[in-house]
């Protein structure tokens, strides 16, 4: 017997206790069917019998079928259980993966934020050094200045002293950028150091004292 697909649905839609029932429910009719038939063979009831026979047939042909699909659904269950038990393996896994993701962006953020907290620092560091650095420069600059303000006060003061104790006549031309270097008056930037010239220094023009302790 095949059945309609209104008929397949009801079955698929049933559990397995349910499709039990039915088929304890038709063998329950089977035997009532049974009797009936015994009653009828007792009355000589020869074609109620053969109708009989077909409906039994019936029957034991929508038992079968009826055994087929709880079969099915047996294997269909099982084939569903182990879907779902790897799918709750698969979830598991995938919170532990979740759970070492969260844990490492967290570390990662606190990375980060040492990180932020060190280059704030060594930006504030650099800031200070800059800070420290143009102070230091304009120390410098004001030692220059300094430097060069004794070494013309000092120069002026010589001259002084040498036009008071030996009368030497003020020149104007008097340089203290200048030395006298083989018979000249040239810039002292444009002397020979000791590495470009060996000659001793009394011969570049180096000032001697005069005897008695005079210029």
């Amino acid at each position: 017997m095949v059945l309609s697909s209104a008929e397949k649905k009801a079955f698929i839609g049933c559990s397995t206790i349910e499709l039990v029932n039915t088929c304890l429910e038709m063998h329950s009719r089977t035997l009532a069917l049974t009797k009936v038939i015994r009653a009828h063979m007792l009355k000589g009831g020869v074609a109620e019998l053969a109708k009989i026979k077909e409906e039994l047939s019936a029957t034991t042909t929508s038992l079968k079928e009826a055994r087929d699909i709880n079969a099915a659904l047996g294997e269909s269950l099982k084939t569903t259980e182990l879907k779902l038990k790897k799918t709750e393996q698969e979830r598991d896994g995938l919170r532990a993966y979740s759970k070492g993701v969260k844990k490492t962006n967290e570390k990662l953020l606190e990375d980060i934020q040492e990180l932020e907290q060190s280059l704030s620092e060594a930006t504030l560091a650099h800031d200070e050094a800059v800070s420290e650095k143009a102070q230091v420069g304009i120390k410098l600059n004001d030692l220059k200045d300094n430097v060069i303000d004794l070494h013309k006060e000092a120069f002026g003061q010589a001259v002084r002293q040498a036009i008071f104790l030996y009368g030497v006549p003020e020149q104007n031309e008097l340089d203290p950028d200048k030395d006298v270097f083989d018979g000249r008056l040239i810039p002292i930037k444009d002397i020979p150091t000791a590495a470009e010239d060996p000659t001793p220094a009394t011969d570049k023009g180096e000032f001697v004292p005069l005897e008695g302790g005079g210029w």
